[in-house]
C-alpha cells in the first residue's frame, strides 16, 4: 500500500475509534509526541484522546 493509503487507513481507524468510543484504538493512532490542532483543541495526540473521552462521557453538546 502507498504512503497515502496507509495514512488514509490510519485516519479512518482513528475516526472510527473516536466515534465509537474505542479509546485504545483511537490512542493507538497517535505517537506520544504527536500534535493535534483543531478549532476546540491544541495539544498532543494522547491529550486529544483524553479530552475526547472526557467530552464523550459528559453532558457537553454542540448546541445545534
Amino acid at each position: 500500500m502507498s504512503d497515502a493509503g496507509n495514512i488514509a487507513q490510519l485516519t479512518l481507524r482513528e475516526r472510527q475509534g473516536r466515534d465509537r468510543g474505542w479509546w485504545q484504538q483511537t490512542q493507538d493512532a497517535f505517537l506520544p509526541e504527536s500534535t493535534v490542532r483543531l478549532s476546540w483543541f491544541r495539544g498532543t495526540g494522547p491529550e486529544f484522546v483524553a479530552r475526547s473521552r472526557a467530552k464523550s462521557s459528559s453532558d457537553w453538546r454542540c448546541g445545534y
